[in-house]
């Protein structure tokens, strides 16, 4: 259906970043929406992937650092090298341990 009129939407607003340091090179995605800022309703949302700035690439890998930072501090109660200043409260998932609730064995299937 054709449709006639102005877009009205006029701001875009990244929703969803999702990248992905398992391939190479690493994948970035996000999902955006299209508002309107005179009442913030979303009209759209779109995906873009694919060739993103060095600037970008940069920004990304910063927050992978100091995201590993965090994890590092949660793991280990050390801040490890880099000069990020590391949030409070940070949880990070346990493995098999956590499910046995102290009992000698794991539960049946």
């Amino acid at each position: 259906m054709k449709i006639d009129g102005t877009f009205k939407a006029n701001e875009l607003r990244v929703g969803r970043i999702i990248i992905d340091y398992l391939r190479e090179p690493m994948e970035i995605s996000a999902l955006a929406a299209l508002i309107t800022n005179e009442d913030g309703q979303t009209l759209a949302w779109t995906k873009a992937q694919g060739a993103w700035s060095d600037e970008t690439r940069d920004a990304i890998n910063k927050v992978r650092e100091c995201m590993e930072v965090d994890i590092n501090k949660a793991l280990f109660g050390t801040s490890g090298t880099a000069q990020a200043k590391t949030g409070e409260g940070l949880t990070v998932g346990g493995g098999l341990g956590e499910y046995l609730q102290g009992k000698d064995d794991a539960p049946s299937i």
